[in-house]
């Protein structure tokens, strides 16, 4: 073989391993407990499960989903209303995730954005909460006797509900469905508190309840409650520390908004003493 022959095959195995390695950085693979959703270069988005696929750059875009189960704190933000007129304080868990099939995956991408499982968190609560609401008030008090049972019904009206945004209800687990006695929380004042420089601070948010979005710490402001306006269907997110020393409030925890200080809300864990004995700001 002569130089000329030499020299075009080690221009043809250069260029081929120049594309092998573009192939390879090109190429994107769904990880454990995720999928990857590729659009563009096509009419219908692709969906990727465990497996990959070549996503051509300024032609197509990939995203990823997640699948991993997660756990949702559930405390009633307050007593809900049975048939009866009495009311009922509902304490659990629900584990949820997105629903590993390919329609419902598509569902959950048109409604969350790319890795925000917060987002999901604060979604689920907010449903599940609705539904308990809901099946609490169709129900006379006695129908409520066997916790159980409750839980059970309860599920399928939650895993429809769910559905709708491509998740899976995995569990639901009642810790306590506790009738609440005569004395009824009341109503939280809003006030206007000042900052160091003299400068009216709205606290308009101050005795709503949120949920943790992200751990809140006492000694960091690196934490993040998400706030559902009633009546508003929006939700509002704002950095968040605890009002006072205690363990962090881990996500899905719901917490009690005590006062705003600089834009950042100071919060405690909500428990059942707010319903005998509510917060007042300070």
């Amino acid at each position: 073989m002569g130089a000329i022959e030499l020299a075009m095959v080690a221009v043809l195995v250069v260029g081929l391993g120049i594309m092998a390695g573009l192939l390879l950085l090109l190429y994107k693979r769904a990880g454990a407990g995720e999928a990857l959703i590729i659009t563009g270069g096509s009419q219908e988005p692709s969906v990727i499960l465990n497996g990959g696929k070549v996503v051509l750059p300024g032609i197509q875009s990939c995203r990823s989903i997640s699948l991993e189960l997660m756990s949702v704190e559930l405390k009633s933000p307050h007593a809900y209303e049975c048939k009866d007129g009495i009311q009922f304080d509902f304490d659990g868990t629900a584990e949820v995730s997105v629903d590993p099939d390919e329609d419902a995956i598509m569902k959950a991408a048109r409604f969350f954005k790319e890795d925000d499982v917060r987002e999901i968190r604060g979604i689920v609560y907010d449903a599940i909460q609705d539904c308990l609401k809901a099946e609490i008030a169709r129900r006379p008090a006695t129908g409520l006797a066997n916790v159980e049972s409750f839980t059970e019904n309860t599920s399928f009206i939650i895993s429809e509900e769910l559905e709708k945004y491509g998740l899976k209800l995995h569990a639901l687990r009642a810790k306590e469905l506790r009738r609440v006695k005569d004395v009824q929380p009341k109503a939280l004042t809003l006030h206007t508190e000042s900052n160091a420089g003299g400068n009216g601070v709205s606290s308009m948010y101050t005795g709503h309840l949120a949920v943790v979005t992200r751990p809140v710490f006492y000694d960091a402001d690196s934490g993040e409650i998400t706030i559902s306006l009633m009546g508003d269907a929006k939700r509002l997110t704002m950095k968040a520390r605890l009002h006072q020393p205690g363990p962090p409030a881990t996500d899905g925890v719901p917490v009690l908004v005590k006062k705003i200080d600089d834009s950042i809300a100071l919060v405690e864990v909500w428990s059942q003493l707010h319903a005998q004995f509510p917060s007042t700001p300070n």
